[in-house]
C-alpha cells in the first residue's frame, strides 16, 4: 500500500508540469467559404449588351432595367443556362420577343419583369422537349401572349396580366406543351376584346396544373374563352377560374368555360364562379360552361357557382362525358336568368353522380323570352349511378316549359337523393331503372 502511495504523488509531481502549448494564435484563420463565383460564376448583362444571344451555358444576370427598340432583346440558344432578371424590367417596342428561347434545353428565366412585347417569353425548340423554367416573373402588356411554350416545362409563381387586348390572333396567358406544371400562377384580365380565342392557361397531355387563379380573360372576346384549358391525363387542382369570357362570343358555338379539361384526367378542388356572365349591358352568346370534362374524367370537390348568368345559349355547371365521377361537387346558381336551356349537371353514359349539392339552377332563367328553355338540374344518360345527391331550389320563378330536377335515360340506379324546393317534375326519364328509396318535396 505504501508503495502505491508513492507510485501516485510521483506521477501527480511529474504531471503538473505538463504544458498543452502557446494559446497565442500563429496568424488570422484561413477564408473556409467559398465566393459566389466560385459556387456559381455569374455574367453580367446590362443595356449596353443588348440586344444580346446567350449561346454558352452559364448563369447571367441583368445589372439595370433594360428598355429597347429592337423585336427582340434576349436569345438564348445554349442549354443549359440560367437568366435572373434580378429584380429589373424589360421594355420593348411593342413586337418581337422579350425573351426568345431558340431550340435550347434545360433553361431557367426568373427574378423580373417582361412587358411590351407582341411575346413576353416565346420557346422555338424543333423537337419540342425544351425542359424550359420560368419563376417569379411579372409578365404584362404584351400584344398577343404572355408565356408560350412547349413540352416539359414549368411555370411558378408568375403574374401574368394585361396581355393580348384587342389581338386578332388566339392569345394565351400562359401556354405550355405536354408533361409540363403550371403552379402558383396569377393569369388575370388577358385577351380583352381580342378577335380570336382566349386561354388563360392551356396545358397539354400528362400536365399538372396547381394552385392558380386564373380570372377576368377574355372579356368581350369574339372567340372562345377557356379560363383553364388542360389536354388528355392532366391534374388540375385548386385552382380558381372566375370572370372569364364575360360578354364574350358572338354565336351559340363559341365555348365560354371556366374549365375546359380532357379525358381521364383528375379535377378535383377547384372554384368556377361567375364564368360567362354579363356586364350589365352586354350578353354572352356562347355557350357556358363551369367545367366541361371528357371521358372517364374524376371531378371531385369542386365549386361551380354563378356560370352564364343572362347568357344567350346554353348554360352548365358540369358537363362531362362517358364514365365520369362526378363527387361530392357544390353546382349552384348557375344559368341564372339565362335564356336557354340550363344544366347544373349533365354527363353522358356509364357515369356516377354521388353526393353532390345542386342548388339555385336556372333562377329565373327565360323570364320574358319566346325562346323553347328547359331547366334540368341533373340529366344523365344510360347505365349511370345517381345516389345521395341534394336538389334544392332549382328553377324557380323560370318560365321554362320543361322543367325536370333529375333526367334519366335509363338503366340508371336512383337511390337516397333529396328533393327540395325545386320547380317542375322531380324525377322521370327512360325505363329498366332502378329507383331506391328518394326523398322529394317539389313545389
Amino acid at each position: 500500500m505504501k508503495k502505491l502511495v508513492c507510485l501516485t504523488l510521483m506521477l501527480f509531481a511529474v504531471s503538473s508540469y505538463v504544458y498543452a502549448g502557446s494559446l497565442n494564435p500563429s496568424g488570422a484563420p484561413a477564408p473556409t467559404m467559398k465566393t459566389l463565383d466560385e459556387v456559381e460564376a455569374r455574367i453580367p448583362v446590362g443595356q449596353a449588351d443588348m440586344p444580346v444571344v446567350i449561346s454558352e451555358a452559364g448563369s447571367y444576370y441583368l445589372t439595370d432595367n433594360i428598355t429597347s427598340t429592337d423585336s427582340t432583346i434576349i436569345v438564348i440558344t445554349a442549354d443549359d443556362v440560367k437568366f435572373d432578371l434580378n429584380g429589373f424590367t424589360v421594355t420593348g417596342a411593342g413586337a418581337g420577343y422579350g425573351v426568345c428561347v431558340n431550340n435550347a434545353h434545360s433553361v431557367e428565366i426568373c427574378n423580373g419583369s417582361i412587358k411590351n412585347f407582341a411575346q413576353g417569353i416565346y420557346g422555338v425548340d424543333s423537337d419540342e422537349d425544351s425542359k424550359v423554367v420560368i419563376r417569379d416573373c411579372k409578365i404584362t402588356a404584351n400584344g398577343i401572349s404572355g408565356i408560350y411554350l412547349l413540352d416539359n416545362c414549368t411555370v411558378k409563381d408568375c403574374i401574368i396580366s394585361g396581355n393580348g387586348g384587342g389581338a386578332t390572333s388566339s392569345v394565351y396567358g400562359i401556354r405550355v406543351g405536354d408533361n409540363s406544371k403550371v403552379e402558383g400562377c396569377k393569369v388575370l384580365d388577358n385577351g380583352s376584346q381580342a378577335g380570336g380565342s382566349v386561354y388563360g392557361i392551356r396545358v397539354g397531355f400528362c400536365s399538372q396544373l396547381v394552385g392558380c387563379e386564373v380570372a377576368g380573360n377574355g372579356y368581350n372576346a369574339s372567340g372562345h374563352v377557356k379560363g383553364i384549358y388542360a389536354a388528355l391525363e392532366c391534374i388540375v387542382r385548386d385552382n380558381i377560374s372566375s370572370r372569364n369570357g364575360i360578354a364574350a362570343g358572338t354565336s351559340s358555338s363559341h365555348e365560354i368555360y371556366g374549365y375546359d379539361i380532357g379525358a381521364y384526367s383528375t379535377v378535383i378542388n377547384n372554384v368556377s364562379c361567375s364564368n360567362g356572365g354579363n356586364d350589365g349591358a352586354d350578353y354572352t352568346s356562347g355557350k357556358v360552361a363551369g367545367i366541361s370534362c371528357g371521358t372517364s374524367c374524376k371531378v371531385s370537390g369542386n365549386s361551380i357557382t354563378n356560370n352564364g348568368t343572362r347568357c344567350l345559349a346554353n348554360v352548365y355547371g358540369v358537363v362531362a362525358s362517358y364514365a365520369c365521377k362526378i363527387e361530392e361537387n357544390i353546382v349552384s346558381n348557375n344559368g341564372i336568368n339565362a335564356m336557354y336551356y340550363v344544366y347544373g349537371i349533365s354527363a353522358a353514359d356509364s357515369s356516377s353522380l354521388i353526393e353532390n349539392t345542386l342548388r339555385g339552377n336556372g333562377a329565373g332563367a327565360g323570364a320574358g323570352s319566346s325562346n323553347t328553355y328547359s331547366m334540368r338540374a341533373m340529366s344523365v344518360g344510360r347505365g349511370c349511378r345517381i345516389i345521395a345527391n341534394n336538389f334544392s331550389d332549382n328553377g324557380t320563378e323560370s318560365d321554362g316549359w320543361s322543367n325536370v330536377t333529375l333526367y334519366y335515360r335509363g338503366n340508371c340506379i336512383i337511390d337516397q337523393n333529396m328533393f327540395y324546393g325545386n320547380v317542375g317534375t322531380p324525377m322521370t326519364g327512360n325505363s329498366n331503372n332502378t329507383i331506391g328509396t328518394n326523398h322529394v318535396a317539389q313545389e
